[in-house]
């Protein structure tokens, strides 16, 4: 799985992603990779409709997952799910 993609799925996946405060969007933690696949596809149309210069990085998620097993997919989420935030900051 590409880093976009992950990055992507993190955005359904968690509700807030910042140290101290994990939050799981419980609608998505146990969503299938066909689910995944039908959500993505409908964002795909509504960021197209609206120009936004995400679609590139959304048609490269869908395309990654398309390509996965539903095993690779599920083993790919569930590693995303067990990461914690980190403060990258220096300061």
């Amino acid at each position: 799985m590409q880093e976009t993609t992950q990055s992507i799925l993190m955005t359904y996946l968690f509700d807030s992603f910042e140290v101290g405060n994990k939050q799981i969007n419980a609608q998505f933690q146990n969503a299938s990779r066909k689910k995944m696949l039908a959500i993505i596809n409908q964002d795909l149309v509504d960021i197209e409709e609206a120009e936004l210069d995400i679609l590139s990085d959304y048609q490269l998620a869908y395309d990654d997952i398309s390509q996965l097993t539903d095993e690779e997919f599920e083993q790919g989420r569930n590693e995303i799910l067990s990461w914690e935030p980190v403060d990258a900051s220096p300061f």
